[in-house]
This record gives C-alpha cells, sequence and structure tokens, in this order.
C-alpha cells in the first residue's frame, strides 16, 4: 500500500511539475504578445520592459531576444540592444532578422 502512495504522489508531483512549466511559457508568451503591440504602438520603454520578463521562460528562443534588441533600438539604446542581438545569435548564429538588425545598428554608429 505504501508503495501505491508513493508512486501515486510521484505521479501528482510530475503532473503538477509538468503543468507549471506550460503556465509559466504560456505567461511568457502573453508578454511577448504585449511587447510586440507596444512595438507596434511606438512604446519601446513598455515593449522591453514586457520582453524582459518573457525572457525567464523563452530565453531559449532567438526571437524574443531579437524583439529586446529591436525595443533597445528603437528606445536609442544601442548598446542594450547589441547586448541582446548577441544572445540571439547565441541561441541561432544564422537568425537573419537578428543579422539584419545588427548590421542596421552597426551602420548608425
Amino acid at each position: 500500500m505504501k508503495i501505491l502512495q508513493f508512486i501515486l504522489s510521484a505521479l501528482i508531483l510530475v503532473g503538477a511539475i509538468y503543468v507549471w512549466g506550460k503556465v509559466r511559457v504560456y505567461v511568457a508568451k502573453n508578454h511577448m504578445n504585449k511587447g510586440l503591440a507596444h512595438l507596434e504602438k511606438g512604446n519601446p520603454l513598455e515593449a522591453i520592459r514586457e520582453f524582459q520578463e518573457a525572457t525567464t521562460d523563452l530565453g531559449n528562443k532567438p526571437e524574443i531576444w531579437h524583439y529586446l534588441a529591436l525595443a533597445f533600438y528603437h528606445a536609442g539604446a544601442l548598446d542594450e540592444a547589441r547586448q541582446a542581438l548577441m544572445k540571439a545569435l547565441q541561441t541561432k548564429p544564422d537568425y537573419e532578422p537578428s543579422l539584419k538588425l545588427q548590421k542596421k545598428i552597426d551602420k548608425t554608429t
């Protein structure tokens, strides 16, 4: 009986961990979508805040770092934009949007 209780407890724990991971990714994607909306509205500072929140759980995606770099670029924070681009290109060295943005930033300095 104790083995059955242990197995049931382990399954519940694994299920809770799985669900928590899914919730965190959902929340991060929500932050990313809000950041994109702020970028479209011309609010780069709000976009930066949202994208930074999203990097917590989407930090392995080049897109989030690219959009964070784009928001920094629009806010005039070129050093921060370069740092975010480096992270985007670390996750995917041939990520074309980040390569293009990097060239654009290099031309402005």
